[in-house]
């Protein structure tokens, strides 16, 4: 049983097949409780967000991107990754009704003008970072960066949206 902290509290986790979900070039997920969080790996290939990030991310409430709810350390304070809700993928978006794609494309569009508003400069938009459960999420920000002085930056991430 491993010990570390989301935000600051110590929880007591284990890295078991059971409960890991995925990974990708940067980071190894699993579940815990109604959480994904993302560990990094010691050798990415892709940097990632830092703690300071997660801590600006976790504050921009949006109903479609899935944003960090929290940082994970170690005992010693170091930076291991992040949290995000989980939600199941369990459906294909060819099943999708194409009023409720509107929906779902509405509220993407909302999400991405807050994140412009914010600064947030969306990255690593893919088919692979999305999931389908009856609603369209994007499960990543792990690319995300900060860029307050780009005054063309709701225009860029409505076009890396679309």
């Amino acid at each position: 049983m491993s010990c570390i902290y989301l935000n600051g509290k110590e929880i007591f986790f284990e890295y078991y097949a059971d409960n890991y979900l995925n990974e990708g070039c940067e980071a190894e997920v699993y579940i815990y409780k109604n959480l994904a969080l993302k560990f990094y790996k010691e050798r990415s290939i892709k940097t990632g967000i830092d703690k300071e990030m997660v801590e600006y991310l976790k504050l921009i409430k949006t109903k479609r991107y899935l944003m960090p709810v929290g940082c994970i350390t170690s005992y010693s304070y170091k930076f291991l990754g992040y949290a995000t809700e989980f939600k199941q993928h369990y459906q294909t978006m060819s099943s999708m009704m194409f009023d409720k794609f509107i929906d779902e494309v509405k509220f993407l569009e909302e999400d991405t003008l807050l994140l412009s508003e914010k600064g947030v400069d969306i990255e690593d938009l893919s088919y692979d970072n999305t999931i389908y459960n009856g609603s369209i999420y994007l499960i990543d920000p792990g690319s995300f960066k900060i860029s307050m002085e780009n005054k063309s930056l709701p225009r860029e991430n409505l076009d890396k949206l679309n």
